[in-house]
């Protein structure tokens, strides 16, 4: 089983595995793959450096700063994003307007990937939600 891991489901998993549900986190303990997309890199990273934000959430202060290098080396796998997620993602019926989480929805479905997030909003996709 494959997981991909929305935002603030990798800020826990790292940082605060104990605000993660006890389904979400023995999916991850059990996947054969945990994946994290590269738009979770830029959201995190946006996020701690935009002053308004930076304050607000502890945890991303704390997250690896050279986040390409480190998450490999703690067995995640870095998911690129391609074309095709980034066409399926505009596309898709507007249940959700963040467009960072529709990327997360289009590449869950090319991978046949579980999707590990507590944002009911994306249980609207044709989507494996698991929370």
């Amino acid at each position: 089983m494959s997981v991909l891991l929305d935002t603030h489901a990798l800020l826990w998993w790292l940082i605060e595995p104990e605000r993660l549900s006890p389904p979400a986190r023995l999916a991850i303990e059990n996947a054969d793959e945990v994946w994290v997309s590269t738009v979770s890199i830029y959201e995190i990273d946006f996020k701690r450096r935009e002053p308004r934000l930076r304050n607000r959430n502890g945890a991303l202060q704390r997250m690896p700063h050279n986040m390409p290098e480190t998450l490999p080396s703690l067995g995640l796998q870095l998911l690129d994003i391609t074309a095709g997620d980034a066409w399926e993602a505009a596309r898709l019926p507007l249940h959700h307007r963040d467009p960072w989480d529709r990327i997360l929805v289009a590449q869950a479905r090319r991978l046949e990937a579980d999707l590990i997030t507590k944002d009911e909003a994306l249980t609207a996709y044709a989507v494996d939600v698991l929370w």
